[in-house]
């Protein structure tokens, strides 16, 4: 009978071995997402209390990486990369999930591809901030974020 692990006792990691975790709090509750299969899949559950209850999956046709989590009172947010060039974020008003801009511009070179990304909410709204190319830029949501996408700030950029 085989065990499934390799030689010094480490698994082999299967096509839908989770991967890239992120937690956080919301409504008072842990909220985790986390990358499956290949990273083609992005799924994120609530702690009901006694159970994890998914909150939805995106099949995202392109490996995603960097994934985080933030909240507001009343909204889940999450971030991740996809094709290594787009920032996607997607927010959560508990019943539905709807995609907002991407605060990223399109790459300027081919070769150009996001190395990293975080979220968080200040005053009601998603900052986004990323790095590519050697510069880093947050991006802050402006307008409506209720049913329409909101347009995104891209003015803050920090470093070069």
């Amino acid at each position: 009978m085989r065990s499934g692990r390799r030689r010094g006792g480490r698994r082999r990691q299967t096509r839908a071995d989770p991967q890239d975790p992120e937690v956080t709090l919301w409504g008072g509750s842990p909220v985790v997402a986390w990358f499956e299969n290949a990273s083609t899949e992005l799924h994120v559950s609530r702690w009901s209390g006694s159970a994890w209850e998914p909150l939805g999956q995106a099949n995202l046709g392109s490996a995603g990486r960097h994934v985080y989590l933030t909240a507001s009172d009343t909204e889940l947010y999450v971030t991740y990369t996809t094709g290594l060039v787009h920032v996607q974020v997607d927010m959560y008003d508990g019943f539905n999930w709807t995609a907002l801009e991407s605060p990223s511009d399109p790459p300027p070179l081919d070769d150009s591809y996001i190395i990293t990304g975080d979220i968080a909410v200040f005053e009601g709204r998603p900052w986004v901030a990323y790095t590519r190319d050697g510069a880093m830029t947050v991006s802050k949501y402006v307008g409506s974020l209720s049913g329409q996408p909101a347009a995104v700030n891209r003015v803050h950029r920090i470093y070069p």
